[in-house]
C-alpha cells in the first residue's frame, strides 16, 4: 500500500508544480488530498487533488478515481486582489481487475494516454479529433 507524500508534476511550461500532501486516506472510500501550496495565493483559489479507491459491487476488482481542480485566477493591478476566473476539473478513473497480475497494471498506468499532444490539444479546444 503506498505510503501519503507530495506529488511533484510538470506545468505546460515544464516547471515543477508540487500538489503538498494534506490529508492521508482514512480508509475504503476516503480521498487522500493534496493543494498547490502558493503562499501568493489565497488558500480558496489554489489547484487540490483527491485520489480515492474502492471496491466494485461484486468485489472482483478496485477502482481509482482522481478529482483535480485547477484554477484560473487573474490579478487585479489596481487592487492588488487575485480573482477566480474559472475553475477546471479533471476525473480520471482506473478499474484494475482483481484477477491479473501487477506487472499487468503497471503497463496500463505506464502508457499515460492522457499526456498525448493529441488528447491534450482535443482538451484545450473542447473537440475530439475529427477528419
Amino acid at each position: 500500500m503506498p505510503q501519503m507524500a507530495n506529488i511533484t508534476v510538470k506545468d505546460n511550461s515544464n516547471t515543477d508544480v508540487v500538489f503538498t500532501a494534506l490529508a492521508a486516506s482514512g480508509g475504503d472510500g476516503v480521498p487522500a488530498r493534496w493543494r498547490v501550496e502558493d503562499a501568493s495565493t489565497p488558500v480558496a483559489l489554489r489547484a487540490t487533488a483527491d485520489l480515492k479507491t474502492v471496491s466494485n459491487g461484486p468485489k472482483t476488482a478496485r477502482r481509482m478515481v482522481v478529482d483535480i481542480s485547477i484554477p484560473e485566477v487573474v490579478l487585479n493591478t489596481t487592487t492588488g486582489l487575485k480573482t477566480l476566473v474559472a475553475r477546471t476539473p479533471l476525473r480520471a478513473e482506473i478499474t484494475i481487475p482483481s484477477n491479473g497480475t501487477n506487472a499487468a497494471y503497471a503497463a496500463t498506468v505506464a502508457l499515460n494516454f492522457l499526456a498525448a499532444a493529441l488528447v491534450k490539444d482535443s482538451a484545450i479546444s473542447g473537440f475530439a479529433p475529427r477528419n
